[in-house]
């Protein structure tokens, strides 16, 4: 047995209708190179048909962010470099404008000097070295639900060793109240 639940929400500022859903149901073989309809064998209790007439919106206002700068550092400079590629190349699939990237020239050094012995021998130490290396990233433009779809994506995908710091620089409201006014203007022309 299968349950199946359908959600729809409407984004549109507009109610949205009459919708049609309908529920076919098929067998994937062979990696999907091969497809057998399976409706003469399921048995659908209730419709497997569904009309709406009308759906209203749950529109809720995106906020919009200017850029988004994502800092990351590890020990090692390769992965730094790898995961940039992956991130941008994520931004370029789901169509997110790529800013500056950049990476300092120099690593973050964090020496320790330690005595060779517990007691004594001052004069004999170990000193030991951190490098910490740095990589920026910067998208620009914005909207609230993708950058939460695309951090969300990016942060999953975090290797191990590296660290993330993001922050978010957002548009005021008044910004996005004469962005809104110049659309509806731009609109009106057309």
């Amino acid at each position: 047995m299968m349950d199946v639940t359908v959600n729809l929400f409407n984004a549109l500022g507009t109610f949205l209708g009459p919708l049609n859903l309908q529920i076919s149901v098929y067998q994937d073989l062979q990696n999907g190179t091969n497809h057998r309809r399976l409706d003469t064998r399921v048995l659908t209790i209730g419709s497997d048909r569904a009309v709406l007439e009308k759906m209203q919106s749950d529109h809720k206002q995106d906020s919009l962010y200017k850029n988004i700068e994502i800092e990351i550092r590890c020990a090692e400079p390769a992965v730094l470099k790898s995961y940039e590629w992956f991130t941008t190349y994520a931004a370029k699939q789901l169509g997110v404008t790529i800013g500056k990237c950049w990476a300092p020239s120099k690593a973050h050094h964090n020496r320790l000097t330690l005595l060779k012995s517990i007691h004594i021998y001052k004069k004999h130490r170990v000193q030991y070295e951190i490098r910490t290396y740095f990589r920026y990233m910067t998208f620009e433009r914005l909207t609230e639900s993708t950058a939460g779809t695309f951090l969300e994506y990016v942060q999953r995908n975090v290797p191990e060793g590296v660290a993330m710091k993001v922050t978010k620089c957002k548009l005021p409201y008044r910004i996005i109240g004469a962005i809104k006014q110049g659309t509806r203007k731009i609109m009106s022309k057309n």
